[in-house]
């Protein structure tokens, strides 16, 4: 039997009511992902977790709506408080130290990483398993 869309949505939306009573507020999620370009760029700098931050913005965007309803707490949790940090102007390491600035951000998105690894193998599947919506000529 197939789960309806309203079941669903309630799911997702009681999961994200339990963030809310961990102090996470759709505005976290709105900080982030309206800085979603600048938090690539700065991200770029380190090809090696470049490919990353745009996956975790689209499983955080696919879990929000609802799309991907599978993602452990635990895994948007972590994925959230990156990217925040990322974003975020007070670093443990001042970003504009030449080569030690970016240090702590590229350490904690790889502490991220290896945490979440296994969520976003899944999700990546998931998403490569998708159909892929081409334009019409009608």
């Amino acid at each position: 039997m197939l789960k309806s869309a309203d079941s669903d949505n309630e799911r997702y939306h009681k999961k994200f009511e339990s963030f809310q009573s961990q102090g996470y507020t759709d505005e976290n999620y709105a900080n982030v992902l309206d800085d979603e370009d600048r938090i690539n760029v700065k991200v770029a700098k380190f090809k090696r977790y470049a490919d990353y931050v745009p996956l975790f913005f689209t499983m955080l965007k696919d879990s929000y709506s609802g799309k991907y309803p599978d993602l452990p707490k635990r895994t948007i949790a972590s994925v959230l408080e990156t990217l925040l940090y990322i974003f975020s102007p007070f670093d443990l390491v001042l970003d504009s130290l030449p080569l030690i600035g970016l240090f702590d951000d590229m350490l904690i998105l790889a502490i991220c990483i290896k945490a979440t690894k296994c969520d976003v193998d899944k999700y990546r599947q998931w998403r490569e398993e998708q159909p892929r919506l081409l334009g019409s000529c009608l």
